[in-house]
């Protein structure tokens, strides 16, 4: 049994556990939880305050961040900053300027780029000399696997935007999301899909389109709420972080998850209950970025009108 499924296992324990000491709630706390919020706020409050421009450093942001933070946070950036570090993956900002750079490659990760402001030239592939050029700009979303390298010519522009890393190369347990998409096999998504693509489909679309990238390592969704709240839940085999494109929602993070038992495992390391209780509550809006660490429960209730978000699965 992998350490994945013994933390499943575990899960499982516990929950039963809690029911027999108390059933009248049989609330859990789910493990993972109690990301706080105040290493962010602090970071973001110094970094905004501050006249210093950050060049490339490591500080981890835990949770939660507002458009308005995030963009303040890059305008003190002149080259990139690691957001998140994990075992498995890692959430990085940065900025591009002035004339082409130099051909740069990335064979310890795969690369998924989202694009937050300006636009630029990419030219992308397994050499500079076979290279496609694409124009690139604020809401494009991009796959730049690590088989492949690339330059970029920003021109008069200054390019922002956020880059998720994957380390691993396959994955070694079951997922729910694993396959979506993809006949079992995967289906990554294309090299550039332009922010108008992406626009249409929502515009188009009253349900949400699984599969928009989907390979054993990441899974990235288009999700859209369209007047109904999602589940009370927490996942024990992936991370997740929410890309907000359009609307506006609460969201609650961590806390207790009432009525779950290990037969509300509804699919392989994904646990419901009714309500969640004592969690954090945040308002988010278009722009803003939310981590969901894996076994932390969470909610989404974006009221009456449409809510549609990226949403980016990463495993092992």
């Amino acid at each position: 049994m992998d350490e994945n499924c013994e933390r499943t296992a575990a899960m499982k324990h516990k929950l039963e556990s809690q029911g027999c000491r108390d059933g009248k709630s049989r609330s859990r706390r789910f493990e993972g939880g109690f990301i706080r919020t105040s290493i962010l706020v602090l970071l973001l409050a110094v970094w905004s305050a501050s006249g210093a421009e950050i060049r490339s450093s490591s500080n981890e942001i835990h949770e939660y961040m507002k458009s308005a933070d995030i963009d303040a946070t890059f305008a003190k950036i002149q080259d990139s900053l690691d957001v998140i570090m994990k075992p498995n993956f890692a959430l990085v900002f940065r900025v591009s300027t002035g004339s082409p750079g130099a051909w740069k490659t990335h064979e310890d990760a795969d690369e998924f780029w989202l694009v937050r402001r300006g636009s630029a030239k990419l030219f992308l592939g397994e050499s500079a000399a076979d290279a496609k050029q694409y124009q690139i700009g604020g809401g494009d979303v991009l796959n730049v696997p690590r088989t492949k390298g690339y330059r970029i010519d920003a021109g008069s522009s200054r390019l922002e935007y956020v880059v998720i890393r994957v380390f691993p190369t396959e994955r070694h347990t079951r997922s729910p999301l694993w396959g979506r998409g993809g006949g079992g096999r995967g289906r990554p998504m294309d090299n550039v899909v332009p922010a108008a693509q992406l626009d249409k489909l929502i515009a188009d679309s009253d349900a949400s389109k699984p599969g928009l990238h989907a390979t054993s390592t990441l899974a990235m969704d288009l999700i859209i709420y369209n007047g109904a709240p999602g589940p009370h839940e927490a996942h024990a085999t992936y991370d997740q972080i929410y890309f907000v494109r359009l609307g506006s929602a609460k969201a609650v993070l961590d806390g207790f998850i009432e009525n779950p038992s290990a037969a509300s495992e509804v699919q392989p390391g994904q646990f419901r209950g009714t309500d969640i209780r004592g969690g954090r509550e945040y308002t988010m809006g278009p722009g803003d970025i939310l981590f969901v660490p894996r076994n932390a429960t969470h909610y989404m209730d974006p009221g009456a009108l449409k809510y549609v978000y990226l949403l980016a699965g990463m495993f092992d």
